[in-house]
């Protein structure tokens, strides 16, 4: 009997385990809310700066294929009269300027989707630090228009492809000469605008470019200079835009 007291007893002094308080609840879901915040600021920061990365790379791999893509295009330059009976002059679509390019080829690149007589632009965004390449099939005489509107280039054209865009360029600089033997320390040879349509004489003997780049901190300078028309082809003096 007595035993049987001290059991009831026991039990009713027996307290069962306290759980948490509302409280403690709410500061554990406010803790676990700022590490998930954490984690994803972290895995999002961690994607940009991969992406970036990775752009950054397919543009200097673009930049270093970028002289010899230029270089292919001019050696593969249309010279001859096209369209027959039209007698148009491919010279008189060389157009340039300090940071626009643009003229017709026969080049592209390897398993490039578009093929054959090609107009070509380079244009320099200076403000963003991109160069835009633009590609237009020429299959027919419209897909030139009038060769007065030759300077406006074929950024505007419907019928043009962009086909590469290449970033991180600091400064994209074209100069032109009608000097057959040039000399590229010269600055008196060289010109900054080479006129086309129907003031053009033809291609420049030589065209210079200068591209800046930046790597890193610091900005770094590379110039390549091209023969665009040989000796033995005459040109007229009023082929350079006269902006030393």
């Amino acid at each position: 009997m007595k035993t049987s007291r001290l059991i009831a007893g026991s039990r009713r002094r027996q307290r069962f385990p306290e759980g948490f308080t509302l409280l403690e609840i709410l500061v554990a879901m406010v803790m676990v809310a700022l590490v998930t915040l954490i984690l994803m600021m972290a895995f999002r920061l961690t994607l940009q700066a991969w992406e970036r990365a990775s752009t950054e790379g397919e543009s200097r791999q673009m930049l270093s294929a970028l002289p010899t893509l230029l270089e292919n295009q001019l050696n593969a330059r249309a010279t001859a009269n096209l369209f027959g009976s039209a007698q148009i002059k491919p010279d008189s679509y060389f157009c340039g300027s300090g940071d626009t390019l643009s003229f017709l080829t026969m080049y592209a690149p390897q398993g490039s989707a578009v093929q054959g007589l090609l107009w070509v632009r380079y244009q320099f965004d200076s403000a963003q630090g991109i160069l835009r390449i633009y590609l237009q099939p020429v299959t027919r005489l419209d897909d030139l228009g009038d060769s007065r509107d030759a300077a406006k280039g074929i950024s505007q054209s419907d019928d043009g492809y962009l086909v590469s865009e290449l970033h991180g360029i600091v400064d994209f600089s074209l100069a032109y000469t009608d000097t057959a033997l040039y000399n590229p320390d010269d600055s008196k040879q060289w010109y900054r605008e080479w006129k086309c349509g129907t003031d053009s004489a033809g291609a420049p003997f030589g065209m210079m470019l200068t591209i800046t780049i930046k790597k890193g901190s610091r900005t770094q300078d590379y110039r390549w200079i091209y023969q665009v028309r040989t000796p033995g082809q005459m040109i007229s003096p009023f082929g350079f835009g006269g902006i030393k």
